[in-house]
């Protein structure tokens, strides 16, 4: 058999090793690494060179994966974030309506005793009283018809009560 190129080996050795190469080749590589050092060292070269990019390879795709889910965990994360912002503005708006109607639809009603109305005047068509009532309030009126009977409904709701009190005493602070 002629001598083979240790060029034309040495370009075959990746094949080689990756086990790539039909059976001829393979013998005939094998042959040519038991008669040449040269081969030989560029053979155990080789092959360290592409165990060590194998281990590289593998190194990356591990740390690829490990970035992807690093990179899934922080977009998890800032969902979770949005979603629980939302939900505490939410959350705040449900209170904040909800205290701010109880605080204006809960009524109390002052008795005449509290009110303390003092008829001033009584004409015929027309009755001028005064109040003794401190605060903000609300009235209404409601007429009787069959008797002819004006009755006054005096009214705070806790709003008017509590809140614009406290508001009225810090601005007089």
């Amino acid at each position: 058999m002629e001598k083979i190129n240790c060029n034309v080996i040495q370009d075959i050795l990746p094949l080689y090793i990756d086990d790539v190469v039909s059976d001829d080749t393979k013998e005939l590589v094998e042959e040519h690494l038991q008669n040449c050092e040269i081969c030989q060292r560029v053979y155990h070269e080789t092959k360290t060179d592409l165990e060590n990019d194998m281990k590289i390879s593998a190194q990356t795709k591990e740390s690829s994966n490990e970035a992807n889910d690093l990179k899934n965990f922080r977009k998890f994360l800032k969902k979770r974030k949005i979603k629980t912002i939302l939900l505490s503005i939410a959350a705040t708006i449900v209170c904040f309506v909800a205290v701010f109607t109880f605080m204006n639809k809960h009524v109390t009603y002052i008795s005449y005793k509290d009110a303390g109305i003092t008829i001033i005047e009584d004409n015929k068509d027309e009755v001028t009283y005064r109040t003794n009532i401190k605060g903000n309030y609300r009235w209404r009126t409601s007429l009787d018809r069959e008797t002819g009977v004006m009755t006054i409904h005096f009214e705070q709701s806790l709003w008017e009560k509590y809140v614009s009190c406290i508001l009225v005493l810090s601005i007089l602070s």
